[in-house]
Order: structure tokens, then sequence, then C-alpha cells
């Protein structure tokens, strides 16, 4: 009988630590989504601009 219990203990452990592994997977993903989409900001409205700029100013002198 104690057997059975115990090992239904074990289970319930390796259980929580399971969902707590795919908790910190999801939060994880979180970030990573959030960083990704400030990059792309960044190239979006620093980037894209900065390109225009520098390739009028050739034009101009060319």
């Amino acid at each position: 009988m104690e057997k059975s219990i115990n090992l239904s203990v074990n289970q319930l452990e390796r259980t929580t630590s399971n969902v707590t592994r795919v908790e910190q997977h999801s939060s994880f993903d979180e970030i990573m989504e959030k960083i990704t989409n400030g990059m792309f900001n960044v190239i979006l409205f620093g980037g894209i601009p900065y390109f225009l700029w520098i390739f009028i100013q050739f034009m101009m002198k060319g």
C-alpha cells in the first residue's frame, strides 16, 4: 500500500515539474516574441529612412 502512495506522489512531482517547464517555455516564447517585434520596429522605422537618406545623399553628389 505504501508503494502505491509513494509512486503516485512521485508521479505528481514529475507532472508538476513538467507543467513548470511548459510555463517557463511559454514565458520564454513571449520574451522572444517581444524582442523580435522590437527588432522589426527598429528596422522598419529606423533602418529604412536611414537607408533612404544615404541613398538620396549619394544621388545628389553623383
